[in-house]
């Protein structure tokens, strides 16, 4: 990312920091998700493969997929709507 560290700051102690920042990022409208994209998503990213993911929201295979991608999308498009994401990509 477009990260303007300091001299004094090594590059792969910036990539660090980049990556931390971005997680923050991510975590900040994962929670602006409603409760069925949140389970979903967090459950998916925790590498659960969609049919745990199925088995344990109790909905069937088609629907967490479609939703999945739904929820993706809109996280996708908040992160990249966040102002300081803008900025670091700028």
């Amino acid at each position: 990312i477009g990260l303007d560290c300091a001299e004094e700051v090594e590059e792969n102690e910036c990539d660090q920091i980049g990556d931390v920042l971005i997680s923050r990022i991510i975590d900040k409208h994962m929670a602006r998700l409603d409760a069925t994209c949140l389970k979903i998503l967090t459950l998916f990213f925790s590498r659960h493969r969609l049919a745990e993911i199925s088995e344990e929201t109790g909905v069937g295979m088609n629907y967490i997929k479609l939703k999945k991608h739904i929820c993706q999308r809109k996280l996708i498009e908040m992160v990249r709507k966040d102002p300081y994401i803008k900025e670091l990509l700028e």
